[in-house]
């Protein structure tokens, strides 16, 4: 049976309403293998590097005690404070070179894996053995494409709802019934992100009370974790930090690779473009575009059209041809733009950016 022509826009809607629901059940599909799979490893972690990490700790408590003896002693028999001065020194020398070691605990395996898909990395929890090396990267092969898929389709729901947010705004307060410009939800983004980032680090503050945070320091931590920096100076609660730092920072993460991808692509594409449009100008003489009848069609099909006569053609041929050359091999141009065409009125330039 051949569908007619009345039937596309119903198939249409149809496809757009399947789509619609996937984008939104995608990331909530994630959430239950998320949690079997840090369940799972974290047991894993437990039963391969608890007994090692419970005898570091031993270790770790009792490599200086011999200091501390010593220390008792001179101060018990000599009264020269020099030398009591010069046993303290070595005493914390030795703890500031210690390596804390925390037991692996089954919580704070669970804790450790959920760092490692994350690629958070803070460095407080690691693994002593050889088995739970290699497990750390099994895990990690498995973990973190799984963790990036969800952070991606989480980025696409996202990216809807700011989407639909700013048409709703449009129409409310602009009187504009259009779906929003893309500069419309960038600029919507970035307020939301900085917006977020704030108040997370506002909830870190309360919730880090026992650690003595500033909220300098609570946003200073905020930000190197969505980052992906995580130097491992500031370390959240572990008990904590799966059921509320993690989800905070997850979401972080996703409106933060948004922003990135948009700098990116500014830089990529966009100043570039820009930069050698604004040379070519110069270069052509043509600080403005023209603006009579027969230029309207070539600036509203191309902005970065530049009018050029027949007889400035013939005068700069050769220029031409090193612009042209120029600027196809600094910027990457679209199969459906193609390279940059001259024809006798019009020198026009199309980059690959949306």
């Amino acid at each position: 049976m051949v569908a007619s022509n009345d039937d596309f826009p119903v198939l249409r809607r149809r496809r757009q309403k399947r789509s619609r629901k996937r984008r939104l059940w995608c990331p909530l599909f994630y959430i239950p293998f998320f949690i079997i799979f840090a369940v799972t490893s974290g047991y894993l972690i437990h039963i391969l590097e608890y007994q090692e990490s419970y005898d570091g700790d031993k270790d770790a408590m009792s490599k200086c005690n011999h200091f501390k003896q010593d220390i008792t002693q001179i101060i018990q028999n000599q009264t020269d404070l020099s030398i009591v001065n010069e046993e303290l020194d070595k005493f914390q020398k030795c703890m500031k070179a210690q390596v804390i070691v925390y037991g692996m605990t089954f919580k704070n395996s669970i804790t450790y894996v959920l760092s490692v898909i994350t690629t958070l990395g803070y460095g407080d929890l690691i693994p002593f053995t050889v088995a739970g090396r290699y497990a750390t990267m099994v895990v990690s092969i498995i973990g973190i494409p799984l963790y990036i898929s969800f952070t991606s389709d989480t980025a696409v729901l996202l990216s809807d709802i700011i989407s639909c947010i700013v048409a709703i705004l449009n129409r409310r307060f602009l009187h504009r019934h259009s779906n929003g410009s893309k500069t419309m939800n960038t600029l919507f983004l970035i307020i939301l992100f900085m917006s977020y980032i704030h108040l997370v680090a506002a909830v870190f503050y309360m919730i880090e009370r026992q650690q003595e945070w500033t909220y300098l320091e609570s946003l200073y931590f905020t930000f190197t974790s969505m980052t992906l920096i995580g130097f491992g100076d500031y370390l959240p609660s572990r008990h904590l930090f799966p059921f509320v730092h993690l989800p905070f920072i997850a979401l972080g993460q996703t409106m933060l690779a948004m922003n990135f991808y948009i700098i990116t692509k500014q830089m990529r594409f966009v100043i570039p473009r820009r930069f050698s449009i604004f040379c070519l100008q110069v270069m052509l003489g043509k600080g403005t575009k023209e603006t009579d009848d027969s230029d309207d069609e070539c600036v509203q099909t191309n902005p970065m059209c530049i009018q050029v006569s027949d007889e400035e053609i013939k005068e700069r041929s050769p220029l031409m041809k090193r612009v042209k050359q120029s600027i196809e091999n600094i910027l990457p141009w679209s199969e459906e733009s193609g390279p940059i065409e001259t024809s006798s009125h019009t020198y026009s330039a199309h980059a690959r950016f949306s």
